[in-house]
């Protein structure tokens, strides 16, 4: 194994997927450092993100209220139910009374969010950081609602993940915002420009092209209006993003990633779905319309191409998933044994990110209760005083 040149070896572990790495990290003291090592954490990530997206590395997981589970890809090109290949997943931040959420992926890493406490996790090695709590005044007399936002993506300008938190409240005679962005190199907040509009979309933005983006409605005299504005995390100024001429107007849109593109789902009266896809323009999918032998409720999202290519995999009103046959135009149902009854479907490339850093693992065999949740009342005063929301 000496004689072997240090990077040929490098070269063959790259290929290599993540949980095989894992184990020979423990093969040599010279293997562990070789892999620990920022230049492989970045050279095997390229590998996986210039393959296609269903790669060694891919996976799906499948994240419901409170159970977590990942799902094999060979299934989806079979008939097979999953029961045998659907394993638990253990995350961080579990709590019993309160809903841990997926608010942003990107290179093989999850924000995770309860509440009002953030962490940054890599479901592949099982480490996290928790993100730091940040200081905030309790907002005016009056406010009578509010939320909360974050975003989280990869800025190549400066080599930096970045986390966008975002909070806005609305009262009688008052409308009020602040931004910060969290970086993983400072481990530390700053302000940034106050988000623009009223963001109308439940999970987190959607990163794709260096950018985030949220969905925003702005309310007309027969419909809401709907527009997408991106944060462009390298220069982190605001933008408005064209919709397709021929959206019309849908009664549901949904923002997500297909092919690393920003794709839209339009649920129309619930008789036919649109999905398009952004690349250098809009371009429509798939339109699929409601016959006898499928429906749906709410709305039909892109997530993956099956490992063959011949499937589309779709996930279908957050209860199931649903496998498009492209040649035959024809859908079957994926059946889920013992899975989350309601999920939001994520596919990842499993990647070495956060492996080189000190931080948290996640037991295997976490109990879920003994997770403990830091402050229950944070959203009580999470918003400084002065900032005003144009609508």
């Amino acid at each position: 194994m000496s004689d072997i040149p240090t990077e040929v070896i490098f070269e063959i572990l790259c290929c290599l997927p993540v949980e095989s790495l894992l184990k020979f990290r423990c093969v040599c003291k010279t293997w562990k450092a070789l892999i620990d090592s920022p230049r492989f954490e970045k050279m095997h990530l390229n590998r996986s993100l210039e393959l296609k997206s269903v790669d060694i590395n891919a996976k799906l997981i499948l994240c419901g209220d409170f159970c977590w589970c990942d799902v094999s890809f060979e299934l989806l090109d079979t008939r097979i139910d999953a029961q045998s290949t659907m394993i638990t997943v253990n995350y961080p931040l579990k709590h019993e009374e309160c809903l841990t959420l997926v608010m942003g992926y990107c290179n093989g890493l999850f924000l995770v969010t309860c509440g009002l406490d953030c962490a940054l996790w890599n479901p592949s090695t099982r480490k996290f950081i928790r993100l730091p709590d940040f200081e905030h005044n309790k907002p005016k007399e009056g406010i009578t609602f509010f939320q909360y936002h974050c975003g989280f993506g990869y800025d190549k300008i400066t080599d930096d993940y970045k986390v966008i938190r975002i909070m806005q409240a609305s009262g009688a005679d008052q409308n009020c915002s602040k931004t910060v962005v969290y970086s993983l190199k400072s481990h530390s907040y700053r302000r940034t420009k106050e988000f623009p509009f009223w963001i109308s979309q439940d999970l987190g933005g959607i990163f794709v092209f260096g950018a985030l983006h949220w969905l925003v409605s702005v309310p007309s005299e027969t419909h809401n209006e709907y527009m997408v504005v991106a944060f462009d995390l390298g220069s982190e100024e605001y933008k408005l993003v064209p919709l397709p001429l021929q959206l019309g107007a849908p009664n549901q849109v949904d923002l997500g990633v297909f092919e690393g593109c920003l794709s839209m789902s339009c649920n129309y009266e619930c008789e036919h779905v649109d999905i398009w896809l952004m690349r250098e323009s809009w371009a429509k999918f798939l339109s699929l319309e409601v016959d006898v032998n499928w429906s749906f409720k709410e709305n039909v999202k892109p997530i993956s191409y099956s490992r063959s290519g011949e499937y589309v995999i779709l996930e279908k009103d957050k209860d199931q998933l649903i496998c498009y046959d492209l040649e035959l135009k024809l859908m079957r149902n994926f059946l889920i044994i013992h899975g989350p009854p309601t999920f939001n479907t994520f596919l990842f490339s499993g990647s070495l990110v956060l492996n080189g850093i000190g931080g948290d693992e996640v037991s295997k065999k976490m109990d879920p209760t003994k997770e403990k949740q830091k402050k229950t009342k944070k959203r009580d005063d999470f918003l400084s005083t002065g900032f005003k929301l144009k609508l």
